[in-house]
């Protein structure tokens, strides 16, 4: 693992107990999966062939490892097999287009679940806050199951690699 990549962990260690705490790039990661889904699931698409599905993220590490397929963490590693599972499920193909920024207003409120503050972005951009129907049922590998349940399975399959990381580091 990369250095800057330890210390990450350390700091996020630090933070919360131990093994508790997962790192923003694979949650981030994990979100764009759950973005594939509902492309999935709400588009018509034409399934004989594999389509290209583009979306926008701003975090550089989540860009970098849709691109090279080449995760450099265990939590990353898991993240991207999420991903993974989704694009063989609906027969997509993941690329990310990196937003440079310094300052989300809209992502960085929906991560701290504050909704107010991320629809009144969106209001001032002429946008509007389009929620999905978390009792959705999905089929991704052998999950079968609602948006919300396949949204912990993942959380969870993420914070075990890095609890199981955090165990070999010791």
């Amino acid at each position: 693992m990369e250095r800057e990549t330890l210390a990450a962990i350390e700091r996020s260690r630090g933070k919360k107990k131990h093994g508790s705490r997962v790192g923003i790039s694979p949650l981030e990661l994990v979100t764009q999966a759950f973005l594939l889904v509902v492309v999935g699931e709400y588009c018509e698409l034409d399934t004989s062939e594999v389509k290209q599905v583009v979306q926008r993220c701003d975090n550089a590490s989540c860009v970098a490892v849709v691109a090279s397929r080449r995760p450099k963490s265990p939590a990353m590693e898991v993240a991207l097999c999420i991903v993974e599972e989704v694009e063989t499920a609906y027969g997509l193909s993941l690329a990310l287009d990196h937003i440079g920024t310094d300052v989300n207003v809209v992502a960085d409120a929906m991560s701290h679940n504050d909704l107010a503050k991320a629809k009144s972005a969106l209001q001032v951009l002429g946008k509007d806050l389009v929620e999905c129907d978390r009792s959705m049922k999905v089929c991704i590998g052998s999950f079968v199951g609602t948006f919300e349940a396949f949204a912990r399975v993942a959380e969870t399959r993420v914070r075990d690699a890095l609890t199981a990381a955090d165990m070999v580091l010791v």
